[in-house]
């Protein structure tokens, strides 16, 4: 999933790292990402649901890259969530938050 998630994110052209970064960048995403078992047949698990977690940070508007993100993961099928924006102090930065999620079926 890291490698998915990756690849969508890159072209949009900021630096992209997966859980936290060190990036002293004007512009840069973070992502994390999560699973939840939803079917189970003889103990295996046959489904789960991933969410995953998109944060943008931005010294300027962060609209543009906001609606890349989303049209970028949601052409791949996960399923938009969430958002929340606001302004993180310490970083001196706008801060977007997008939720999506996408269920996968297991071998």
């Amino acid at each position: 999933m890291n490698v998915r998630i990756r690849s969508l994110l890159e072209p949009i052209g900021l630096p992209v790292a997966f859980i936290t970064s060190g990036d002293v960048s004007d512009a840069y995403i973070i992502f994390n990402y999560w699973s939840t078992p939803l079917q189970n047949a003889d103990n295996v698990m046959m489904s789960k649901n991933i969410t995953v977690q998109v944060d943008l940070f931005t010294k300027g508007n962060f609209i543009n890259y906001a609606d890349q993100i989303h049209q970028h993961m949601t052409g791949d099928g996960f399923m938009f969530i969430t958002e929340n924006h606001g302004f993180d102090e310490d970083l001196n930065k706008f801060r977007k938050t997008l939720r999506y999620s996408i269920t996968k079926n297991e071998e």
